[in-house]
């Protein structure tokens, strides 16, 4: 039988523990299966969205890379720089435009005509070493989310094999989850990926009781979870 709280609790399940973390609540679109919110971090990404982040990444892959090895503030900037116009300029070859339109969509200012998005997207995408590599490049920057409305499977307990409703909020994430999710991605192991950042959040979510993830698992997200980098 299926069962929600009206009003989502914080403790473990029959503990007894009320309140909730407040957020907002997911809506009645997107979401799904971890598995498949995972997938969203590359899905939902078009050719502008594509442009960002790969100019993003190059200029602060290059900026970090400028620091560690000892060059002045001036050197870092002009590092950074190039490493964007280069990884603009890549874009730009791939979807067919001059580097100035890939640049006006990596600034927000312009958005791709249809025709571009079609024909374009896929080969920038493959460019950058397809979906997989991206979700994996993404999930490794990430260091929040609010995962919004989840369902749980209680794993546990009294209320074993039923299911509740919780509102996780906004949870921060470590560096080396992240990474870990990330690398599980990379390997194709998507059900291990979704396992261990369900882990995680319930953990971060119920820490204040030793962490939710050894009673409970997130088997669905209501809405459109918003990913903080």
């Amino acid at each position: 039988m299926r069962t929600s709280s009206s009003q989502p609790r914080k403790g473990k399940p029959g503990g007894g523990a009320g309140g909730s973390r407040g957020g907002k609540s997911g809506g009645t679109t997107g979401g799904g299966k971890p598995s498949k919110m995972l997938a969203g971090l590359s899905a939902k990404m078009g050719l502008a969205d594509l442009a960002k982040w790969a100019a993003d990444t190059a200029e602060s892959a290059a900026r970090r890379a400028a620091a560690a090895a000892g060059k002045t503030g001036r050197q870092i900037e002009q590092a950074a720089r190039h490493a964007r116009a280069a990884s603009i300029k890549d874009t730009a070859d791939r979807a067919g435009v001059q580097p100035q339109t890939a640049r006006r969509w990596a600034r927000g200012a312009q958005n791709p005509s249809a025709e571009t998005e079609q024909t374009g997207r896929g080969k920038v995408q493959r460019h950058m070493g397809g979906a997989r590599a991206i979700r994996a490049s993404r999930m490794a920057g990430v260091q929040s989310m609010s995962p919004g409305s989840v369902t749980v499977l209680i794993k546990s307990g009294p209320t074993a094999g039923q299911y509740e409703t919780r509102d996780l909020g906004t949870i921060s994430i470590a560096r080396s989850t992240a990474e870990a999710v990330a690398q599980l991605i990379e390997e194709g192991d998507d059900a291990g990926a979704a396992e261990l950042l369900s882990d995680a959040l319930l953990d971060k979510y119920g820490e204040d009781v030793g962490g939710l993830s050894d009673y409970m698992t997130i088997t669905e997200f209501h809405g459109s979870p918003e990913w903080f980098f």
